[in-house]
């Protein structure tokens, strides 16, 4: 991997979304590029000082249902045919 494709995903894999097999190939780039391993670190550091300032809040659950209700609503109307589900469809929950 080249600095060039391992830049754009540092942050996935800080975040811990990037698929394995990337992850796996970053973490080689990472142990050779000595200036991509300290962006990394440099981003790891700002990271933890960032989740140590600043608490993380829960939202109320009337937020989180006004929030779902607008969300639904939204994709209703960008997605008219969801209205009538077909009748093998299965339902999942928006929680």
């Amino acid at each position: 991997m080249r600095c060039e494709s391992a830049k754009p995903l540092l942050e996935l894999h800080l975040d811990g979304s990037l698929p394995e097999v990337l992850a796996r190939q970053l973490e080689v780039h990472l142990l050779r590029c000595a200036e991509c391993a300290h962006v990394m670190r440099a981003a790891e550091q700002a990271l933890s000082q960032l989740k140590a300032a600043v608490p993380r809040a829960e939202s109320s659950a009337s937020y989180r249902e006004r929030t779902q209700a607008r969300l639904l609503e939204k994709f209703v109307s960008e997605h008219p045919i969801a209205l009538a589900p077909s009748p093998g469809q299965w339902k999942l929950p928006l929680q």
